[in-house]
C-alpha cells in the first residue's frame, strides 16, 4: 500500500511541474513587456520537458506491479493511465502554446518554418527529458546547481547511447503533436 500512497507524491509532484510549463506558456502568450516575454518563455522551455516526462515515470510500473498484490493492481493501473494522459495533455497544450505563437509572430506565414522550429523544440525537450530520467535533474536546479546542469549536459552530448535515445524520443514526440494536433483543435 505504501507504493500507491508514494506514487501520489511524486506524482503530484512531477504533475505540477509538468502545469508550471503550461501556466508559463499562457503567461508568455499574454505579455506585451519584451524583456519580461524573453525571461517568462526562457523558464517556459526549461520547465516544458517536465510535460512529456511523465510519460517516462512508466519506467516504474512493472516493478511495483511485481511488489503489490492483485488486489491493488487496479489503482495502480488507473494512477500511471491519470499520468500518462496528463503528461500527453500537458505536452500537447505546452508545445501548441508555442505554435500558436509562431502562428501570430512574424514568421506567421512560413508554415514551414514553424514546422522545423516545433520539431526542434521537440529534440531540445527530449534533451530535458534525458538529464531529469538520467541525472534526475530538475528544471530549477538550472538556478540552484548550474555545475550539475552543465555536466549532465556535457556527459549527454558525449554519450552515443544517450544521443540516440534523444533522437528517438525527440522524433516520438514530433509525430505525437503533429499526429495529434491533426486531430484535436485546441482552441484558447
Amino acid at each position: 500500500m505504501n507504493i500507491l500512497v508514494d506514487n501520489i507524491e511524486w506524482m503530484t509532484f512531477n504533475i505540477i511541474l509538468a502545469l508550471i510549463a503550461v501556466i508559463l506558456g499562457i503567461i508568455f502568450l499574454y505579455i506585451n513587456n519584451k524583456l519580461l516575454k524573453i525571461l517568462v518563455f526562457i523558464v517556459w522551455m526549461l520547465y516544458l520537458p517536465n510535460t512529456i516526462y511523465l510519460i517516462t515515470d512508466t519506467q516504474h510500473f512493472s516493478d511495483q506491479w511485481l511488489k503489490l498484490p492483485p488486489s491493488l493492481h487496479l489503482v495502480l493501473v488507473v494512477q500511471y493511465i491519470v499520468l500518462i494522459l496528463i503528461g500527453i495533455a500537458t505536452f500537447l497544450l505546452g508545445i501548441y502554446l508555442l505554435d500558436k505563437f509562431f502562428s501570430t509572430s512574424k514568421i506567421k506565414k512560413n508554415k514551414i518554418l514553424i514546422n522545423i522550429l516545433l520539431i526542434i523544440t521537440n529534440y531540445v525537450l527530449a534533451f530535458g527529458v534525458a538529464l531529469g530520467r538520467i541525472y534526475r535533474l530538475n528544471s530549477y536546479e538550472v538556478f540552484t546547481q548550474p555545475q550539475k546542469v552543465i555536466s549532465g549536459c556535457l556527459s549527454l552530448l558525449t554519450s552515443a547511447e544517450a544521443m540516440i535515445a534523444i533522437f528517438i524520443f525527440g522524433t516520438f514526440t514530433s509525430y505525437l503533436y503533429f499526429f495529434l494536433r491533426k486531430k484535436i483543435n485546441i482552441k484558447m
